[in-house]
């Protein structure tokens, strides 16, 4: 017997050969779906207006008030803040017209092309109005890559370095 293409072949098939065709238990059995329950059911359309005989799954209730009588999904005080204010001095950095691969160096940069490239990110850094700040932001969220407020990764590093030295002393 040959194949049919886009029909399932191997072991689930040969029982179907073997029984003959696909009988209605066969079918139940493949039909299983992803639960691995197979389907229940004749097999015959239900009557209209009929529902199955499933039992409605539990939900929990969720209480509406709180302990102090105010609903929780309305309590505004919870909800986090603007947190614009962290990154808003970003919108003044001179190096915001600036190509990011400038303050970034390339995978495998070395020698004269890194020093090159990190010394132009630097001079931009220099007249910017907002370089103490993104100095200040660098060095809190201890980013490991790129010139920030005019300082390499190497340079924060020795900074982060003395900072970590001269409050364990």
């Amino acid at each position: 017997m040959e194949p049919v293409r886009g029909r399932c072949e191997g072991p689930l098939r040969e029982p179907l050969r073997a029984a003959g065709g696909e009988g209605s238990a066969v079918r139940a059995r493949l039909s299983a779906g992803r639960s691995g329950r197979p389907a229940t059911g004749s097999g015959r359309p239900r009557p209209s207006g009929s529902a199955p005989a499933v039992p409605a799954p539990a939900v929990p209730v969720l209480p509406v008030h709180s302990s102090r009588g105010e609903n929780p999904m309305t309590d505004l005080k919870r909800l986090p803040g603007a947190f614009d204010h962290r990154w808003d001095w970003q919108l003044a950095a001179a190096c915001r017209a600036v190509d990011t691969g400038l303050f970034f160096h390339p995978f495998g940069e070395r020698g004269q092309a890194h020093d090159d490239r990190e010394a132009a990110a630097k001079k931009i850094c220099q007249g910017c109005p907002v370089r103490a700040r993104c100095l200040r932001h660098a060095l809190a969220v201890r980013e490991p890559y790129g010139v920030w407020g005019g300082l390499s990764e190497d340079e924060r590093a020795v900074l982060l370095g003395r900072a970590r030295s001269a409050r364990a002393a």
